[in-house]
C-alpha cells in the first residue's frame, strides 16, 4: 500500500490496499524508503519522494478502501487571507507526544465548532512527532483540565505520518517552534505555508511577539511541570482556537 502522485501533477492518485506493496524490494527489513518505493515504480506516475515510516504503513493500512485526495484546489495559507468557509476543512494540531496539548487543541476546536453550528464545515485531528505514546489516551492532567472547563475528549495518541497528513490536510497547527522543526526533519515540507503555529491566530500572543522572542507564539509542553502549566496551557489554546475559527469563518475581517 502505497501513495503515488501523477508526474507533473499535485494529486495523489492511488492508495493501494495490498500491504506487501510496503516491503522493499531491496530487502531492507527496517523498513522502505524513497528508494525502495521508486524500485516498486509505475509506468505513468511518479512516487512521492521521502520515507516511508512504520507509522506511515499503519495508517495506510487503516484505510479500508483505495481513496483519492483531491488535490487540485489551491493551497491554503492562512497568511494569504483567502482561508475561509468552503476552503479549510482538515485541520491537524501536532505536539511533541500527542497526549497534552494536541489533543486539547482538537476537543477545544471542536466544541467551539460545535457552539458556533459549524461542526459540518471541519474535518479535525491530532498527532504527535514523537512515537513514545502512541496508542495511549490523553494525559490525565489534560482530562483533568478539559473536564474542569467542561471540554469532552476522546483521544487515542498517534504519531505524525508525513506523507499520509501532508496529502490529507489544508492546515497543520504546531504548538511551537521545535515541532514545527520535528516535522521537518521528518520530511514533512512546510513551505505552502499550511504549517503555523497555533499562537498565531491569538491576537494577543501577536500583540506581544518580538523578533528576539518567538516563545510568545509557543505553547508551552506542560508535561513535566504542575496542573497550574495544563491550566495555562488550556487557556491559551482556547484564545488561539477562538481566533482560529474566527478568521476561518471571516478572514476579511481577521488580520492574522
Amino acid at each position: 500500500m502505497y501513495l503515488a502522485f501523477a508526474e507533473g501533477h499535485g494529486h495523489v492518485v492511488e492508495c493501494l490496499r495490498d500491504p506487501e506493496s510496503l516491503r522493499d524490494p531491496r530487502g531492507n527489513e527496517e523498513g522502505i524508503d524513497g528508494a525502495g518505493l521508486l524500485a516498486l515504480g509505475f509506468a505513468h506516475e511518479k512516487i512521492i519522494p521521502g520515507a516511508i515510516t512504520a507509522c506511515d504503513a499503519q495508517r495506510l493500512r487503516d484505510l479500508l478502501t483505495p481513496i483519492t485526495f483531491n488535490m487540485s484546489d489551491p493551497v491554503v495559507s492562512p497568511s494569504s487571507g483567502n482561508v475561509g468557509v468552503g476552503q479549510t476543512r482538515s485541520i491537524l494540531f501536532v505536539c511533541m507526544g500527542n497526549i497534552c496539548r494536541s489533543p486539547l487543541g482538537k476537543a477545544v476546536f471542536q466544541l467551539m465548532t460545535i457552539q458556533r453550528g459549524v461542526e459540518y464545515k471541519f474535518m479535525v485531528d491530532s498527532c504527535g512527532t514523537g512515537g513514545w505514546h502512541v496508542g495511549e489516551g490523553a494525559d490525565p492532567r489534560t482530562l483533568a483540565v478539559a473536564k474542569k472547563y467542561n471540554v469532552p475528549i476522546t483521544h487515542r495518541a498517534r504519531q505524525l505520518s508525513p506523507l499520509y497528513d501532508a496529502a490529507k490536510f489544508d492546515l497543520i497547527l504546531a504548538m511551537d517552534r521545535r515541532n514545527i522543526h520535528d516535522m521537518q526533519q521528518m520530511g514533512l515540507g512546510i513551505a505552502d505555508g499550511k504549517v503555523r503555529r497555533l499562537r498565531e491566530f491569538d491576537p494577543a500572543s501577536l500583540a506581544a511577539f518580538h523578533p528576539h522572542g518567538e516563545d510568545a507564539l509557543d505553547v508551552p509542553d506542560p508535561y513535566y511541570g504542575g496542573a497550574d502549566g495544563f491550566d495555562l496551557m488550556y487557556h491559551m489554546i482556547r484564545a488561539a482556537c477562538d481566533g482560529l475559527l474566527t478568521h476561518l469563518l471571516n478572514p476579511k475581517t481577521d488580520r492574522t
